[in-house]
C-alpha cells in the first residue's frame, strides 16, 4: 500500500501521461470553482433574476458568435508540424479576431431591433458590450491554446485563478455598489483581460523564438505567404468545423433566448442558474480534458490506441458528471433555497428536467476533440444541425403551451436525446465497442442508487441544512468508493 501511495505522489506532475496535465490545469479550475460557489451565495443575493436574464442574452449572443471570432484558425495551432508554422497559425487566428470584432460593432445600430425582436425594453443597453466581450474572451483563449502546445500547464492554471478572482471581484463589488446586469458583464469581460495580460509576455516571447530556428525571430519574419498556406490547408475550419460549432453554442444558447422572448428575462435568469451552478464548473472540468485530450489524442491515434484512450476518457468523465448531476436532480430545490434563497428555489427544481441533458453535454464536451483529430468535421456539422432543429423545435413547442415547466421539461428531453446521440456516434469513430460505452452507466446507477434514495428521504422531511450536509457526505462517500473502485489512484 506504501508503494502505491509514493507511486502515485511522485507520478502526479508527471506531464508525460494524462493525469498530470490534467491535474495541472484543475490546480487552477478547482479554485476557481470553489470560489464561484462561494461568490454565487453572494451574487444571487445581490442580483435580481431579471439581471442574470440580461446577462444570460448578452452572453448567449457571445457564445453564438465566437465560432466566427476567428473561424476556429486557432485549433491549427495544435495540428501545424512545426513551431514556424504554428506561430503563423497564431497570427492567422488573431488576425481574424481583430478583423470579426471590428465589423461585429456593426450590432450596435440594430440594438433597438434586437430590443425589439425579443420584446425586452433593457436588452439594447447592453448590446454594444457583445463585441468587446468577445474580442478579449477569444484572444486570451487564443494565447491559452499556443500555451497549450508548449504545456506550459502551471501557468494556464494560474491564469484560470486570476481570470476568476479578477471577474468574482468586480461583480461583488459592482453589485454592493449598483446591482444591474452591467456588473455581471464588466466583471466577465474584466476577468478574461486580466488572464489574456498575464499570458501575453510568455506567449510573445516564445512566439518569436518559435519564428525561427535560432530564437531571434521578429514581425519581419512573418510570412503572408505561408499564412495563406495554411489558411488553404486547414480550410476545413471555417468551411465545416465554424458552423458547426456556431449551431452548438446555438444548440444551448437559442433556448436561452427563447426562453427570453416566451416568458420575459425573469424565467430566463432562473433557468440560466440552473445551468450556471452545474453545467458551468462541469464543463470547465470538461475544458480542461478536452485540452489534454486534444493533444494526446493526436498521438493515439497515430500509435493506434486511440480507442483506448477514448474510453477511459469517457468512463472518468461520466463518474465526474454522475455524482453532483444525480444529487441535484434528486434534491435540488432544496439545496438551491438554502444556499441561495428562496427566490431561486425553482432553479433547482428545473434541473429534475434538464439534469440528464447536462450529464450528457459534459461527457461528450472533451470527446468532441474526435471531430477534429479524425478529420471528421463534416459528421460535426451534421449532428450540431440536428441537435439545433431538435432543441428549438422543443423549446418552441414548449413555449407555446404559456408553461415555462412544460417548456423545460420538453427541452431537456430533447437535449438528452440529441446529446446520446452524438456521444454515440464520437465513440464509435473512435473504435469504442457498444458494452464500453454502456457499462459506466450501468455501474454508477447501481452504485448511487442507496445514496440517492438517502438524501430523497432526508430531503422529504428535514430542513435545507440538514438535506445539504446529507447530499455533500453521500456525495463524498459515493465519490471515494468509486475512484477506490475504479483504481484511479494507482492506475497510470
Amino acid at each position: 500500500m506504501k508503494e502505491r501511495i509514493a507511486h502515485l505522489v511522485a507520478h502526479l506532475g508527471d506531464d508525460s501521461g494524462f493525469r498530470g496535465p490534467v491535474l495541472k490545469l484543475l490546480t487552477g479550475t478547482g479554485f476557481s470553482f470553489v470560489l464561484a460557489y462561494l461568490a454565487k451565495t453572494v451574487l444571487l443575493r445581490i442580483y435580481a433574476p431579471g439581471d442574470f436574464g440580461i446577462y444570460a442574452a448578452i452572453f448567449a449572443l457571445v457564445s453564438i458568435l465566437t465560432p466566427l471570432a476567428t473561424l476556429r484558425y486557432e485549433d491549427a495551432i495544435m495540428l501545424a508540424p512545426t513551431p514556424k508554422r504554428s506561430s503563423h497559425a497564431l497570427v492567422l487566428a488573431l488576425g481574424i479576431l481583430i478583423l470579426s470584432s471590428v465589423l461585429l460593432f456593426g450590432l450596435v445600430p440594430a440594438r433597438f431591433a434586437i430590443e425589439n425582436l425579443f420584446g425586452e425594453p433593457s436588452l439594447a443597453e447592453w448590446i454594444w458590450l457583445v463585441p468587446v466581450m468577445l474580442f478579449i474572451q477569444r484572444g486570451a483563449k487564443t494565447m491559452e491554446l499556443w500555451l497549450l502546445k508548449a504545456e506550459s500547464f502551471n501557468l494556464i492554471s494560474v491564469g484560470h485563478v486570476v481570470q476568476s478572482s479578477i471577474m468574482t471581484a468586480l461583480r461583488v463589488g459592482l453589485g454592493f455598489v449598483r446591482p444591474d446586469p452591467g456588473g455581471l458583464m464588466y466583471g466577465f469581460a474584466a476577468g478574461h483581460l486580466a488572464q489574456g495580460a498575464l499570458y501575453a509576455r510568455p506567449v510573445y516571447a516564445s512566439f518569436r523564438s518559435s519564428l525561427t530556428a535560432d530564437g531571434t525571430g521578429t514581425f519581419r519574419h512573418i510570412r503572408l505567404s505561408m499564412v495563406r498556406a495554411l489558411a488553404r490547408r486547414y480550410r476545413k475550419f471555417p468551411l465545416f468545423t465554424t458552423p458547426a460549432a456556431m449551431i452548438a453554442a446555438s444548440v444551448s444558447q437559442v433556448p436561452a433566448l427563447l426562453l427570453l422572448y416566451y416568458f420575459g428575462k425573469e424565467v430566463l435568469g432562473i433557468y440560466s442558474q440552473s445551468f450556471a451552478v452545474l453545467l458551468i464548473p462541469l464543463s470547465q472540468v470538461s475544458m480542461v480534458i478536452a485540452q489534454v485530450f486534444f493533444v494526446r489524442a493526436v498521438a493515439a491515434r497515430r500509435a493506434g490506441t486511440l480507442h483506448e484512450l477514448s474510453s477511459n476518457v469517457h468512463r472518468r468523465t461520466v463518474l465526474m458528471a454522475w455524482i453532483p448531476t444525480s444529487i441535484v436532480m434528486v434534491a435540488g430545490g432544496d439545496i438551491f433555497a438554502f444556499l441561495f434563497g428562496a427566490p431561486w428555489r425553482e432553479s433547482g427544481d428545473y434541473l429534475l428536467y434538464l439534469g440528464p441533458w447536462i450529464l450528457l453535454t459534459a461527457v461528450a464536451s472533451p470527446l468532441t476533440r474526435l471531430f477534429d483529430v479524425l478529420e471528421r468535421q463534416r459528421y460535426e456539422l451534421v449532428i450540431a444541425t440536428c441537435m439545433f432543429v431538435v432543441l428549438t423545435g422543443a423549446m418552441v413547442l414548449g413555449g407555446q403551451t404559456g408553461i415555462p415547466e412544460r417548456a423545460i421539461l420538453y427541452l431537456g428531453l430533447g437535449g438528452t436525446l440529441v446529446r446520446s446521440a452524438q456521444l454515440i456516434l464520437l465513440l464509435r469513430l473512435a473504435g469504442v465497442k457498444a458494452r464500453i460505452m454502456a457499462r459506466p452507466y450501468l455501474v454508477y446507477a447501481v452504485w448511487s442508487a442507496p445514496w440517492l434514495v438517502i438524501v430523497f428521504f432526508v430531503s422529504s422531511r428535514m430542513d435545507g441544512l440538514v438535506t445539504v450536509l446529507t447530499a455533500a457526505l453521500s456525495a463524498s462517500l459515493f465519490a471515494l468508493h468509486m475512484v477506490y473502485r475504479e483504481r484511479l489512484f494507482h492506475r497510470r
